[in-house]
């Protein structure tokens, strides 16, 4: 009787810590690793719904540490797949992460990227990336290279959230905006201290000590609002200085 009691309670807790997700996996004992002694589960697939009933996420990972408080998992290799409405929206891959359930928190790290899976893809890579599943919010307080057809972006950071009506915006700080040519080399086309990106239109909004690259000519201004796809300059705040090259 005692032993069934100990059972029963064991596997509600398991049942409890996961929050009714569906885990497919196999437990095993874990000594190798501090404060990841209890469980560890191999060839796990999470398929769950974030508190907002809007956002959805499925999780593989060949194998998962869970910490001996019963707090977080520890993933290798985890893939991340996460849904609005139904619709596959990113694609995560990393080397290793952490997920927290309390705090509705992936951390994935080491080599992270972020694949767009909508109309206006673009693909963001950097060694650490947060993931909010509430809201979807993806994050990175490292350097982070974000792709976008012939451009690309270099920054210190950058925060990802869907505004209204579900349209991207990518805030990045301290960025340089380059332009692969026809010959694949790179063409500067300029930096600010504050860069909004806007992919469904291609809008960019450069703020804080901007210089930009427009028809060889260099503009420096306190705010520029361009058209990558159409190459052109929407809107000059306070324009400085214009030099030919």
């Amino acid at each position: 009787m005692r032993k069934s009691y100990f059972i029963l309670i064991l596997v509600l807790g398991i049942s409890s810590f996961i929050f009714n997700n569906h885990l497919k996996g196999k437990f095993y004992n874990e000594k190798t690793e501090p404060n990841y002694q209890q469980f560890s589960l191999k060839n796990i697939k999470l398929n769950f719904q974030s508190k907002s009933l809007d956002n959805s996420y499925s999780l593989t990972s060949p194998k998962v540490l869970r910490n001996s408080n019963l707090e977080d998992f520890k993933l290798t290799s985890p893939y991340l797949e996460s849904f609005s409405k139904g619709l596959l929206i990113n694609i995560i891959k990393a080397k290793k992460g952490t997920l927290d359930p309390r705090m509705d928190l992936f951390i994935l790290e080491d080599t992270v990227t972020l694949e767009n899976n909508e109309n206006n893809s673009f693909l963001i890579t950097s060694d650490e990336m947060k993931i909010n599943s509430f809201t979807n919010a993806v994050s990175s307080e490292l350097p982070s290279i974000i792709k976008f057809e012939e451009f690309y972006f270099e920054s210190d950071n950058f925060f990802l959230k869907s505004k209204s009506k579900g349209v991207l915006e990518i805030t990045l700080n301290s960025a340089k905006i380059y332009r692969k040519d026809q010959n694949k080399s790179d063409v500067n086309l300029g930096s600010a201290k504050k860069v909004s990106f806007y992919p469904s239109s291609g809008l960019v909004i450069l703020e804080k000590s901007v210089t930009l690259n427009h028809d060889n000519i260099i503009i420096t201004a306190e705010e520029i609002h361009y058209d990558l796809r159409e190459k052109k300059i929407l809107n000059i705040n306070q324009s400085d200085l214009i030099n030919k090259t």
